[in-house]
């Protein structure tokens, strides 16, 4: 009878140590797809953030094309148009943050030396998935200076809306054009 006994706890134990061994082998496998599934959703807003970036950047060289174009520089009032709504108008103002001048340090384009117009399209929303902020630098033609910039267009692409709050998952990209004289 001692023997029955002492085999049942045998048992016991053994199931318990083959359930602890189950169950964190669970734990782990449920936390790596945790993650899998966080680096994936960070993948596709970073696409998403790029596209709205590039989008973003197309819409600003647009439109300082239209000012070449035209021979004028960008006026305050111009109500510029880049998305598919009709309705859905930017405006664009002379007020630029100075995030934009370092992230242009960031790629060794001083602007201390030129003399520019920055100009600032608001916010352009792409059907409130993704935003774009959009800074167009104008520069006068001046040979004596290398690279001869004419335009330098910095768009900053947003995984999220440009109404919505800022939360630890949304994504950011920047893409920045030049243009030279």
């Amino acid at each position: 009878m001692a023997n029955l006994k002492s085999n049942r706890a045998f048992v016991l134990l053994y199931a318990v140590l083959v359930a602890s061994v189950v169950l964190a082998i669970g734990f782990s496998l449920a936390n790596i797809i945790t993650k899998q599934i966080i680096l994936s959703s960070l993948g596709q807003s970073s696409r998403v953030a790029y596209y709205a970036a590039d989008g973003g950047r197309n819409c600003g060289r647009f439109w300082s094309n239209v000012e070449k174009f035209t021979g004028s520089p960008f006026d305050v009032t111009t109500r510029a148009h880049c998305s598919t709504d009709i309705n859905d108008f930017i405006t664009i103002s002379k007020v630029f943050s100075p995030l934009e001048t370092k992230l242009l340090n960031l790629y060794k384009i001083n602007l201390s030396a030129y003399n520019y117009q920055a100009y600032t399209l608001s916010d352009i929303n792409f059907n409130n998935e993704a935003c774009a902020k959009v800074t167009i630098f104008s520069f006068d033609d001046d040979p004596s200076k290398t690279p001869n910039y004419r335009t330098i267009v910095l768009s900053r692409g947003f995984s999220a809306s440009c109404t919505t709050p800022v939360s630890s998952r949304s994504v950011s990209r920047t893409v920045i054009s030049t243009d030279i004289w």
